[in-house]
């Protein structure tokens, strides 16, 4: 019996740890909810050191997700890709620490709530404001993983392309820099 035990045993163990890990990974795959926030800003002052025309090229936002402001739906069932209201920013004192500097001015901030996709099939989210119009790509596979392509203009003088790519975990802010601005980017586990 002592050997079947041994058997048993050695069949079983690769088993479990793939099991284990396989959970491990499914804390972090698709199907799970996530609030989204970013924040976009200028440095002020900042020149345009980079070669960019007059009128940059607009960019494709063919057949993105559009953002959906109003309020949530009174089942009470998150909507996603729907805008959350201001009270519920993880980022307001970053927000505010960049509004009282004098070197930053703070353009655009917003959240929403959504599942994200495998990496392959991410997400094109269009975000469209009064000084930033663009594609946000999201989807995941052991890590979250985000690219932007932003036309950010406060003023016909001052205007830049914030392009980036961040492989990143979720609960921690993360950065897209640029010599004029950035972006402070977090994903929070959400449970709807």
């Amino acid at each position: 019996m002592r050997p079947f035990i041994r058997l048993l045993t050695a069949l079983l163990l690769p088993i479990l740890a793939f099991a284990a890990t396989a959970q491990e990974q499914d804390q972090e795959r698709p199907g799970r909810w996530y609030e989204v926030e970013m924040l976009l800003f200028e440095q002020r002052g900042a020149s345009n050191t980079e070669e960019m025309s007059e009128n940059p090229a607009k960019i494709d936002t063919t057949g993105a997700i559009e953002l959906v402001g109003g309020a949530s739906p009174a089942s009470g069932q998150p909507t996603a890709y729907q805008t959350l209201p201001a009270e519920n920013y993880r980022l307001r004192a970053a927000f505010n620490k960049l509004n009282a500097s004098s070197k930053y001015q703070p353009l655009f901030q917003t959240a929403w709530r959504q599942s994200i996709p495998p990496r392959e099939r991410a997400d094109r989210i269009h975000l469209n404001g009064t000084s930033v119009d663009g594609i946000i790509t999201i989807g995941i596979s052991r890590y979250l993983h985000v690219s932007t392509d932003l036309l950010v203009q406060r003023d016909p003088a001052n205007k830049f392309r914030l392009q980036g790519t961040l492989r990143m975990r979720s609960g921690e802010v993360h950065y897209i820099d640029h010599p004029q601005g950035g972006m402070l980017i977090m994903f929070t586990p959400y449970t709807p």
